[in-house]
């Protein structure tokens, strides 16, 4: 076990140490310190507003005194102002009310905003309502009635006791838990395509050169391997816990908390699972992934054969990663359902479908069983070819078996 830490402390060290780890992990936490100070490289950029807040209703000046109250609420930082008549070189917004209201025009000399559009077709509606009330004799209430829009609740049946469940509402769906799914599905199909390559590289270099006989000379081949897949995976799980708490840094030094306010990343009771579920399944991942792709360099004997025996985990990968983006609106869908139990694509399409409470925790809890005991065949598995494979020039694993079997 001596030896096995040697090897594996030379790994660790020889890629954490290595430039491209250090590049790119600097450049991901300075992205996300950019990312943290958003608001205020907006403002930097946007520079002082020098836009003149005014908006000038031109109409009749007492039947317009509502739209005036009701745009002194909505746009507080703007001055309300009403005319008879168009003002001449007006500044700001000039809102012409004839006496038809279908006919509305509003003029400015830069681009409106879409909150003042908003607010303005707000108070014209509530003026046209009023209106259409009085020439209708219709009541407050009738009105209300009328602009009532009815519920529709979408549910799934249960046959449990618990009754039935509300459908996956993407509209309603948690944005900050929705970033989580999404990113990290991305951060875990590029850490482990990356370091998945680097491993099967490394591997491969190692048994396409005269290396390899020193090494099985002093080492026992599959303590080697051993040593090689789980070095590599400690370092891709620093890199993750660098920028996590790199992350954690920058939201406790820099105030966002307003800023993520704002645009609706505010955590719920679903939020710490669906973290833990992401952690645990791009752990698992990483363990099945490296471990098959230190199976495929092992039987590469030229490096310019290393891209085309690495190309199934490549194209596992790409599928699982594809059905998960492409039903991330859709997290209940049968394809994500059904692909979500086959091991290559669990530790993608999981995190995904615990996002839907239509799933339930068990569901959950079975693909994470289901990636442990694939974890455990495959290393296992992984360890016996590497060391009969590990001094012979079949490239073709089928033969290699055949051989074997003849043996």
């Amino acid at each position: 076990m001596n030896k096995f830490w040697i090897t594996f402390m030379q790994t660790f060290l020889g890629k954490v140490t290595s430039k491209s780890f250090i590049a790119t992990t600097l450049i991901t936490i300075l992205l996300i310190v950019a990312a943290s100070n958003a608001n205020k490289i907006i403002e930097l950029f946007q520079g002082e507003d020098d836009t003149v807040k005014e908006v000038h209703l031109v109409g009749d000046q007492n039947k317009l005194q509502p739209v005036e109250a009701q745009l002194k609420e909505t746009l507080k930082d703007y001055d309300v102002l009403l005319h008879d008549e168009a003002p001449k070189d007006a500044e700001g917004i000039v809102v012409n009310i004839g006496d038809d209201l279908n006919e509305v025009t509003a003029t400015a000399k830069e681009e409106i905003g879409e909150p003042e559009k908003q607010s303005i077709n707000g108070a014209i509606t509530t003026l046209k309502q009023g209106e259409v009330m009085q020439e209708l004799e219709l009541s407050p209430d009738d009105m209300k009635k009328l602009s009532e829009v009815p519920e529709v609740k979408f549910e799934v049946e249960s046959d449990g006791e618990d009754g039935p469940k509300e459908g996956f509402d993407f509209d309603e769906m948690n944005i900050l838990n929705y970033i989580i799914v999404y990113g990290g599905i991305i951060l875990m199909f590029f850490i482990i395509i990356n370091y998945s390559s680097q491993i099967g590289m490394e591997i491969a270099t190692e048994k396409s050169s005269r290396v390899i006989e020193m090494i099985v000379s002093s080492i026992k081949p599959v303590h080697h391997v051993m040593a090689k897949v789980f070095a590599m995976i400690s370092v891709s799980l620093l890199q993750v816990i660098i920028l996590a708490a790199t992350s954690y840094i920058c939201m406790q030094v820099f105030d966002i908390s307003e800023f993520t306010k704002e645009i609706g990343l505010e955590a719920n009771e679903q939020t710490t699972p669906l973290v833990i579920y992401t952690i645990i399944f791009t752990v698992l991942g990483l363990v099945f992934y490296l471990s098959v792709a230190a199976l495929l360099g092992s039987f590469v004997n030229r490096m310019e054969d290393f891209q085309q025996a690495f190309m199934p985990l490549t194209f596992a990968l790409l599928i699982g990663f594809y059905i998960a983006i492409f039903n991330t609106a859709s997290p209940s869908s049968k394809i994500v359902e059904i692909a979500s139990y086959f091991p290559p694509f669990t530790p993608l399409l999981m995190p995904l479908r615990s996002i839907s409470s239509v799933t339930p925790d068990y569901m959950i809890w079975i693909g994470i069983a289901l990636m442990v005991i694939s974890c455990i065949i495959i290393v296992w598995f992984t360890g016996r070819v590497y060391k009969k494979s590990v001094l012979s020039t079949e490239s073709s694993l089928w033969k290699f078996f055949k051989k074997k079997k003849k043996a």
